[in-house]
């Protein structure tokens, strides 16, 4: 009999003919396997037999059955040696590959750190059932053994599935693809989580089971009172995880179309990932504090808690909250951007910065200024949609204000048709005409309606033509006049004043200056960027609507 046993395995296993092997082994396994073969076979055989004899020539019925017991011990220990010696390879060959994620291998994994446990187990129970002879007891370790094998076999088959019905829903074609091109990746980022939850689920179900064909009962415990009021309260707080990922998703999707439908709003880059933190945090705290309350954790306490601190908070910290609360407002109703030019209250320039709480500016000179939002008061915008550059020019009282006033027209309307500032002038020049009588001239204003930002070039450009212009007409601008006071004696006389009398011409500009002074007026003069960086704004709309507004 031992002979044919052998020959079995050697017919199996295939020790030295590679070709004919039967299982999965290299040569050195092979060899291995086959040699604790035989020495299984060896001990069970001929210690059956050998004990069968002492049976058959008078040995007593103890002896026997304590020969027969020692002998099962022997086998047992056997069993348990070669467990131990072939751990490391059996578990290598339960891990699998190193690159593979998934959680059915990273149950295997687990599975090899402990599998000599199980089998060393299986052989204690295996040994106790035929010491003690429980009756049924192998019948019921191999129906337990072939039913955990088919419930493994399975799950494997189950898990396969199941990835590939995900695959196949989220699959796109590439006609959905073209129309909605993000829908992919929004698919995509919700494949993992649902692949993994459906394998936690599968993973639990498979324990369950495995512990019902052992004798452990779970169902029968699901199904009690107790076992009930888990299970609705695992459920409740699944749904309202599930509540809470569906409303982060539609603020998720609400700000990427924001985003996408401005990508290059720098206020949107701004105020979006504050309010999408906001949002997060929210949601946390609320889950959070449900899923407490779900598992039996009092939660007044901390909800009192949490009102004295926010309490501490909201007093400790006026200052910063008002910044924060003031710039969202802000930021939503579109008052100010990076890149525009404002001033607010005392300081101005070109805004560089916008954070949740501080904007950055930087004047003319050069220097910047970091203000919080708290001390916004008004502000003064000069990006958005256009500007007016207003003139103020004085003429003396001798000058014909009629001819001041044309001769500022001709200037405006050579700067509005020629020349390198034709563009920044978006409507024709107006004269408002005269703006007050004051002590030494006329003071006289117009106004050009300009681009954004370019309010600035036009104004300068038009008070050094507009001199150019006066001086060839022979238009006196006035400056200050100056009394001579000659002083008197104790007397109270004063000194002999000699003046002669005649009659002069009034002075007229030479040709040849009145020629220079008129092609100066012509000619552009330089032009700076006043603030490098600053963009113009044609009326991006505001998170927060008007509720009123007068059309331009």
């Amino acid at each position: 009999m031992a002979r044919l046993i052998n020959a079995a395995g050697r017919a199996v296993l295939a020790p030295r003919t590679p070709a004919l092997r039967l299982v999965a082994l290299d040569d050195e396994g092979a060899t291995y396997s086959y040699l604790w073969w035989r020495r299984f076979t060896t001990v069970a055989v001929y210690g059956y037999f050998l004990v069968r004899t002492g049976w058959i020539l008078g040995l007593s019925q103890s002896a026997f059955v304590f020969l027969g017991n020692l002998l099962g011990l022997l086998i047992a220990g056997m069993a348990i040696v070669f467990v131990l010696q072939v751990r490391a390879p059996v578990a290598r060959v339960l891990r699998g590959a190193r690159d593979e994620t998934t959680t059915f291998r990273r149950l295997r994994r687990h599975l090899s750190d402990f599998w000599h446990l199980l089998a060393i187990a299986y052989v204690a129970a295996i040994y106790a059932v035929w010491v003690l002879e429980i009756p049924g007891g192998f019948a019921y370790l191999a129906r337990a053994s072939v039913l955990s094998v088919l419930v493994v076999v399975a799950a494997r088959l189950a898990y396969l599935g199941l990835a590939r019905v995900l695959g196949t829903i989220f699959k796109l074609s590439a006609e959905t693809r073209v129309q909605f091109p993000l829908l992919e990746a929004r698919a995509n980022r919700y494949l993992p989580f649902l692949r993994r939850a459906g394998q936690i689920l599968l993973a639990a179900l498979v324990a369950l089971v495995l512990v019902e064909i052992w004798g452990g009962q779970p169902f029968e415990w699901l199904g009690s009172l107790r076992g009930q009021a888990v299970l609705g309260r695992l459920v409740s707080i699944s749904i309202v995880m599930l509540a809470g990922l569906v409303v982060w998703e539609l603020g998720s999707v609400f700000a990427e179309r924001l985003a996408n439908r401005r990508p290059a709003s720098t206020r949107l880059k701004t105020l979006l990932p504050f309010l999408q933190n906001a949002l997060r945090i929210v949601l946390l705290t609320l889950v959070g504090l449900i899923i407490l309350s779900e598992i039996g954790v009092n939660i007044a306490p901390l909800l009192a808690g949490a009102g004295v601190l926010g309490l501490a908070v909201g007093f400790g910290a006026q200052t910063l909250v008002k910044d924060v609360i003031t710039g969202v407002f802000i930021l939503m109703e579109d008052t100010i951007s990076v890149g525009d030019v404002v001033e607010l209250g005392t300081h101005g320039g070109l805004v560089e910065k916008i954070t949740i709480r501080t904007l950055h500016l930087r004047d003319f000179d050069g220097n910047v200024h970091s203000m919080p939002f708290s001390e916004v008061q008004t502000v003064k915008n000069m990006s958005k949609q256009f500007a007016y550059a207003v003139v103020d020019v004085r003429v003396a009282y001798r000058e014909s204000i009629d001819e001041a006033l044309g001769v500022m027209a001709e200037v405006a309307q050579d700067m509005a048709t020629k020349g390198p500032l034709a563009e920044s002038i978006v409507a024709p020049f107006e004269v408002v005409g005269v703006e007050a009588l004051e002590e030494s001239g006329v003071w006289l204003r117009g106004r050009f309606k300009t681009r954004p930002l370019g309010q600035w070039n036009v104004r300068r450009e038009f008070y050094r033509r507009i001199k150019g212009a006066f001086d060839a007409r022979g238009i006196e601008i006035p400056f200050p006049h100056t009394t001579l006071y000659m002083g008197v004696d104790k007397k109270g006389n004063a000194p002999a004043l000699h003046v002669t009398q005649g009659e002069m011409e009034p002075a007229r500009p030479a040709p040849a200056k009145r020629r220079a002074a008129l092609e100066e007026a012509r000619t552009p003069g330089p032009i700076i960027e006043e603030h490098p960086g600053a963009k113009e704004r044609q009326g991006e709309d505001a998170l927060l609507p008007a509720l009123e507004e007068n059309p331009r």
